[in-house]
């Protein structure tokens, strides 16, 4: 099975301290959900139980804060908050169908850290290195401005979320290796932003039930 978008979430409020982030409607129990948290400070957010901070992915540059995070889906409910001290916050979730579901669903494990670039209407979310094939490539980005628009297109990649000042591309990459970087263009012109690009891989080996059997077991999976 490939990996494969199945639907979109989003949120923003300049007003509430909290952000509650909506389940992607149809999101069933292994997808893989990832969720990008923006605000206008470098507060860190408190994080829902279950969920895990991408390694490198806490951007904190030009006194502005994203965060990217992952969770495999296990009888969730209707939402999840993240929690700040103050307002201005955006976000979106985004879950996939297909991904790995045993240990963590990431390649490459420890994503190279997000691009965080200050006032310029162009950027590039940062190349990263697969290991297996058939990795669903996703890029996360945000600007300063208000509540005005994210990206433009990104060349070869699909829009899956363009809400507020928040932005969601994947691709399925083929092969393993590298990536390249994927250049994208403000909205709104110059602006203080951040890119990251992510990737979910297809399962890996035996099927899942048995690799985990074989973990627990302290065998080779």
């Amino acid at each position: 099975m490939a990996v494969a978008f199945r639907a979109a979430s989003t949120a923003g409020d300049a007003t509430a301290a909290n952000i509650t982030i909506t389940k992607p409607t149809g999101t069933v129990d292994d997808d893989i959900i990832i969720v990008w948290i923006t605000k206008e400070t470098t507060t860190t957010p408190g994080i829902p139980t279950g969920w895990t901070l991408i390694p490198n992915q806490a951007g904190t540059a030009n006194a502005e804060s994203c965060h990217a995070y992952w969770k495999k889906a296990a009888s969730e409910g209707a939402s999840w908050v993240w929690t700040f001290a103050s307002t201005w916050r955006t976000g979106w979730a985004i879950s996939y169908s297909g991904g790995e579901t045993v240990g963590s669903p990431l390649d490459p494990a420890s994503p190279v850290a997000m691009t965080e670039t200050a006032s310029a209407a162009q950027g590039a979310a940062p190349s990263q290195t697969t290991t297996v094939a058939d990795v669903m490539l996703v890029a996360l980005g945000w600007n300063i401005i208000g509540f005005t628009g994210g990206w433009t297109s990104v060349a070869g990649m699909t829009e899956r979320v363009d809400f507020q000042n928040v932005s969601g591309y994947d691709v399925l990459q083929a092969g393993a290796g590298a990536s390249g970087t994927k250049a994208f263009t403000t909205i709104i012109g110059s602006a203080d932003n951040k890119s990251a690009l992510i990737g979910i891989m297809p399962p890996q080996g035996a099927p899942a039930a048995q690799r985990a059997k074989r973990t627990l077991l302290g065998v080779g999976v």
